[in-house]
C-alpha cells in the first residue's frame, strides 16, 4: 500500500528510520504507527544522547508546521504547540556538541526561520535575517568540523547561511545559479584530515541540477 510522501532520511542510529517507517532488515521497510492525518513529514534526525528521533513537516493544506518525536521510529508523539506563525518546517538537524536540535523553515510571511530545542518538545523560534521575502530554507545540517549549523535554500537566488547555535545566522556567498534557482541539499565529509562541504540544487526552469563545494 501507499505509505505517503517522505522527503528526508538521516540513517544515523541503529533503527535506520524515516518519519513514518522503520527498516527491520536490509532493504525491507515496515510501516510504523501512522502519524496524524493531514500532515507531511519532510525531515528527520536522531539524538543519541536523548534517545529520540525528531521529525518535522507541515499540515495539509499548508497552514502550520508540525513536529513529532519517537523513541523507536515506530510510535510517534506530536509536540504541540509549534510557535504560532511557523507555517512550514522543512528539515531538522541534531548537534551532539551543543546538545540541541535546529530546524529550518518559514513563517506566515514566507520569511525564513529557525527553531531550536534541547529536548525535542519545547522549541524557540528565531529569524534568519538579511533575505528578501519570500525566502525559503530547505535543508540544515550540523558540521562538527566547523562547529556550525549550515542551512541552504533560496530567496529568488541561491542562499546559504551558517550559525554557531541555530539562533544567530550569517549569510554566506555561494556561486550564483544562472537564471535563478535554489540550493536544496547539503552534506559534508567527516574526515579529520580534510574537509569538504557540498551543496546541490536546481535551476528555476528545471533544466538541470547544480552543485558547489567549499
Amino acid at each position: 500500500g501507499v505509505i505517503g510522501e517522505m522527503r528526508g532520511v538521516r540513517p544515523i542510529s541503529p533503527h535506520i528510520t524515516t518519519a513514518a517507517v522503520i527498516e527491520a532488515t536490509a532493504g525491507v521497510w515496515t510501516p510504523g504507527v501512522k502519524r496524524a492525518a493531514g500532515s507531511f513529514l519532510q525531515g528527520v534526525t536522531w539524538s543519541e544522547s536523548l534517545g529520540i528521533y525528531v521529525a518535522v513537516g507541515v499540515t495539509d493544506p499548508e497552514v502550520d508546521g508540525v513536529i513529532f518525536t519517537s523513541p523507536n521510529g515506530v510510535t510517534w508523539t506530536s509536540q504541540a504547540p509549534v510557535p504560532a506563525d511557523v507555517k512550514n518546517i522543512a528539515r531538522v538537524a541534531w548537534s551532539p556538541t551543543l546538545g540541541r536540535f535546529c530546524a529550518v523553515g518559514y513563517d506566515d510571511t514566507t520569511d525564513p526561520i529557525s527553531l531550536v530545542s534541547t529536548n525535542g518538545t519545547s522549541w524557540v523560534r528565531h529569524s534568519i535575517a538579511g533575505l528578501a521575502s519570500p525566502a525559503l530554507f530547505y535543508n540544515v545540517m550540523w558540521s562538527p568540523q566547523l562547529a556550525l549549523f549550515i542551512a541552504c535554500g533560496t530567496n529568488g537566488t541561491s542562499a546559504v547561511a551558517t550559525s554557531p547555535d541555530g539562533e544567530t545566522w550569517t549569510l554566506r556567498t555561494t556561486p550564483a545559479i544562472t537564471g535563478g534557482g535554489e540550493w536544496t541539499g547539503i552534506a559534508s565529509n567527516e574526515s579529520a584530515v580534510s574537509y569538504l562541504l557540498a551543496i546541490t540544487g536546481r535551476r528555476a526552469n528545471l533544466d538541470g541540477a547544480r552543485a558547489a563545494t567549499s
